[in-house]
């Protein structure tokens, strides 16, 4: 979905999309993933972390995009080597700490750490609210369907005195299928 969106990842989504749910596991599908550069080091990390030697183990993939036991099993210094290896680079001394700092702080190599901490501070995503509100993993209540889409109650992000938080409920058309 994040390539159909366009906000990462690389072409062909629809074919890799095709093979997925026609469960045909291919060398295609397993390379394509490893050029996601934000998510697959992830993936890698937390499958090494946890002796799995499939980044691409379910169990991996959830533990990145919604979080499950496997993030428990990664420790503090190869997540704060992950990325300072990987951002160092990219970020000022000051950044770069700051999003070190987490680590012990307590966050966890997940989809939402990614967006909403490293991706805006790198210049992957704009500082743009509604980018990274589309980019996160979110929750929400199906409140109708309407023309085989959904209408779905959910608390938007939002900057409350300088800080991100959840805002009130509002109403947004979600695909239902694709």
């Amino acid at each position: 979905m994040p390539n159909r969106l366009g906000y990462c990842g690389a072409g062909d989504e629809r074919g890799l999309f095709e093979s997925c749910i026609a469960d045909r596991p291919s060398p295609e599908l397993a390379g394509w993933a490893a050029t996601f550069e934000g998510a697959y080091p992830y993936l890698a990390l937390i499958a090494g972390a946890n002796g799995l030697p499939d980044p691409l183990d379910p169990r991996v993939v959830e533990a990145y995009w919604i979080g499950n036991e496997l993030l428990d099993g990664v420790s503090l210094r190869p997540w704060h080597e992950s990325l300072r290896e990987r951002f160092g680079p990219r970020l000022s001394a000051r950044t770069l700490d700051l999003v070190l700092g987490k680590v012990p702080a307590g966050a966890r190599p997940h989809h939402s750490f990614h967006v909403i901490d490293v991706c805006r501070r790198t210049g992957a995503l704009a500082e743009n609210l509604d980018v990274l509100d589309s980019c996160r993993i979110a929750w929400g209540q199906v409140a109708a369907e309407v023309n085989g889409q959904l209408d779905v109650s959910v608390r938007p992000m939002v900057f409350k005195d300088g800080l991100l938080a959840l805002g009130e409920p509002e109403i947004r058309r979600v695909t239902r299928a694709i």
